[in-house]
């Protein structure tokens, strides 16, 4: 278990690494804005950047998963991640079942990434 703990520890640094370097840490991002052309639609960054994407559909989703919600995200996962590592020493049974459980369902978000098969693998 402890392989997968520190496997997913690496695949939230990452995550958060990469929001970090996306924004700053403003108010998100938004789609509200008028595109400059009839071809695409923007997504304002909080840097003040835009983002363009040919199908109108897709500007929601990108502003919604803006780097700010992403570290919310990321905050979120590594506080279940620090109260399964506490509960899987307690040695109740129950909750150590429970914390292993989450663990391995808290990974299948990154089961697109290397190590997965190899980070369940060895929590099995």
């Amino acid at each position: 278990m402890a392989d997968l703990v520190q496997w997913l520890t690496a695949q939230l640094d990452e995550d958060q690494g990469v929001a970090l370097a996306a924004g700053d840490g403003g108010d998100g991002w938004n789609a509200t804005e008028q595109a400059s052309c009839e071809c695409c639609s923007n997504v304002r960054t909080d840097k003040g950047s835009l983002v363009c994407t040919p199908d109108d559909r897709d500007a929601p989703h990108i502003a919604e998963w803006d780097p700010a919600r992403v570290l919310r995200e990321v905050d979120g996962k590594q506080r279940t991640l620090i109260r399964c590592q506490e509960e899987m020493l307690s040695g109740i049974p129950r909750l150590v079942h429970f914390a292993q459980q989450t663990l391995r369902e808290m990974a299948l978000g990154f089961s697109h990434r290397s190590g997965y098969a190899e980070a369940i693998a060895s929590a099995e």
